[in-house]
């Protein structure tokens, strides 16, 4: 599994609200990155932490650790900035290498609750769903 040494700095969908600053904060599982699914890594789990009082994003993707600045706006919009990332060499991260790319890309954010899971869609500046993050609902 592998990252870049400093990365970059998610179609609204039915049943989604804006992202919500006490819904956003907590560490979320990642589902997709730019489309691609990860597949769950019990070993090295990809995963962001987001904490919306102290203004950081972070996590890990499997490889590399990534973290950054973090600032929600108003209807949905977030800006993240500054995405750092250790710079070890993994072979074959199964997509989740574009985890602190996709994450400096997004700048909107929508949340859904759906199969027993809680839901973060963040969407870049195209419109593309960047990010797709999980957490189980209790």
């Amino acid at each position: 599994m592998c990252a870049a040494a400093i990365l970059a700095a998610c179609a609204a969908l039915a049943g989604c609200s804006t992202c919500k600053n006490t819904a956003m904060t907590g560490r979320w599982d990642i589902e997709s990155v730019y489309g691609t699914v990860i597949e769950k890594n019990t070993q090295n789990p990809c995963y962001l932490e987001i904490d919306t009082e102290a203004g950081r994003i972070g996590g890990y993707d499997g490889c590399n650790s990534i973290g950054g600045s973090f600032v929600k706006g108003k209807r949905g919009k977030i800006s993240v900035k500054g995405m750092m990332s250790t710079a070890r060499y993994c072979p074959d991260q199964g997509g989740c290498e574009m985890l602190g790319k996709a994450a400096g890309a997004a700048v909107s954010c929508k949340s859904k609750t759906e199969g027993g899971k809680q839901y973060l869609i963040f969407k870049d500046n195209s419109g593309k769903v960047c990010l797709k993050l999980y957490k189980n609902v209790p």
